[in-house]
């Protein structure tokens, strides 16, 4: 009885150093692991799988049993195909006589000589083919996120697109969504002239917020739709008439229009009260202007270097079609 007792304390003592559980080797100490194969997380994309190739890896310290395809105790080495590798590890003298005593008892693959390299080899090709087929099933992920990303942008962009194109600005209440022979007709209705038709558009003469102006109306190539009228007043003879001019006409503008964006300086070396303002001005070194955002479009009003106010009207969906529109002419010509 006595002799059983002991005999089960050096099991225990046993098992507490070196246990086997579910078929595993525990408690590893090794003095090298290395990978012939080894697939981790790329540092530039996590979701993506990289290889690498025998390379020194984290030693295992628990190895299931069905793992192991190859140990060679005399030197000490054992092989594992783990969840992302195909390694090896060189035991401690320690570790190696314990591991020697458990699989001596276990049934397990032991290859050695050719076999093991024909096994290193397909064992590489096995883990190329699962994390080729990981990284596949991400891209194809991604690419069908990509083409719903589209679709919703297309939905949206004809949406977007059908709204803008029954919302037009409006120039002296007149919609800019018609051809120009149309847009001249109402303008004459309000007292303007058919002056000439310029390269930029066609020019006409008025009268706009009670002043003597020059109104050029510009269309598209194709459609022959307004996208932008542009007004022009009178040039001024001084900084002061053309500055105070500039102002109340912004001010009715700011009582009206919502103004998103602006700017009251001079680029250098001019500055204002050098008394060479307008000087400045013709050289395109002034910086006076407001943006304001109108129902459809968008209007502009700022100092030009011609020493004259100009306003502009640009028409959102129209100014786009001028765009394309403009893009398929140069196409068709060259």
């Amino acid at each position: 009885m006595r002799k059983v007792l002991i005999i089960l304390w050096l099991v225990l003592l046993f098992l507490q150093n070196f246990s086997v559980k579910a078929q595993n080797l525990t408690d590893i100490e090794c003095t090298t692991a290395w990978a012939y194969d080894f697939w981790g997380r790329s540092d530039n994309d996590k979701d993506i799988y990289v290889h690498y190739q025998n390379v020194n890896i984290e030693p295992l310290k628990t190895i299931p049993i069905n793992l192991v395809y190859s140990y060679d105790y005399k030197n000490r080495v054992i092989r594992v195909l783990a969840n992302n590798s195909n390694s090896y590890m060189v035991l401690s003298k320690s570790s190696n006589k314990k591991v020697n005593s458990v699989l001596k008892k276990t049934s397990f693959l032991n290859l050695q000589g050719a076999e093991l390299d024909k096994m290193i080899v397909k064992y590489r090709k096995a883990l190329q083919l699962k994390y080729q087929r990981l990284n596949d099933s991400v891209y194809h992920a991604r690419d069908i996120a990509r083409q719903e990303q589209k679709r919703q942008k297309a939905i949206e962009d004809s949406i977007r697109i059908a709204k803008e194109s029954k919302i037009h600005i409006k120039f002296m209440g007149i919609e800019l969504n018609n051809a120009v022979d149309l847009v001249m007709l109402n303008l004459s209705k309000n007292g303007f002239e058919m002056i000439d038709i310029r390269k930029e558009g066609y020019g006409m003469l008025g009268k706009f917020m009670g002043r003597k102006a020059i109104v050029t109306l510009h269309s598209t190539p194709e459609s022959n739709n307004i996208y932008m009228v542009n007004v022009a007043f009178d040039e001024e003879k001084s900084w002061y008439s053309l500055k105070s001019d500039f102002l109340n006409i912004v001010k009715s503008y700011r009582a009206k229009y919502k103004c998103i964006d602006s700017g009251r300086t001079f680029l250098e070396p001019y500055y204002e009260g050098d008394g060479f303002e307008l000087q400045g001005v013709a050289k395109d070194k002034c910086c006076y202007f407001d943006k304001y955002v109108a129902e459809g479009g968008t209007i502009y009003v700022e100092i030009s270097d011609m020493r004259r106010i100009i306003i502009k009207y640009i028409d959102t969906f129209n100014s786009k079609r001028n765009e394309q529109e403009t893009i398929n002419k140069n196409l068709d010509e060259i």
